[in-house]
């Protein structure tokens, strides 16, 4: 099985450790950060740095899997301009 994770925050991150066990799973995820990286990548096959709000990314994480979970966080609880911060 092919499946995409959207997300990898901390819940993404404890799925991901779950699943990295099973033999039969090729294992996608992405993140925003660049700096995660390294560590993403000891947990799955794929890491891509895109957000889910870029058309391209989304695709390229999307393409080809048989199925996909997305751990996202609200746009509203981000750090950053959109959170006021």
């Amino acid at each position: 099985m092919r499946l995409s994770l959207v997300g990898c925050g901390y819940v993404g991150q404890a799925i991901a450790h779950q699943l990295q066990a099973r033999a039969d799973l090729e294992l996608t995820v992405t993140t925003t950060r660049e700096e995660r990286r390294g560590a993403l990548s000891a947990l799955a096959a794929q890491v891509l740095v895109t957000s889910a709000d870029h058309p391209d990314g989304l695709l390229a994480a999307l393409t080809g899997r048989d199925a996909a979970l997305f751990c996202l966080v609200p746009q509203c609880h981000r750090p950053g301009p959109a959170a006021g911060h």
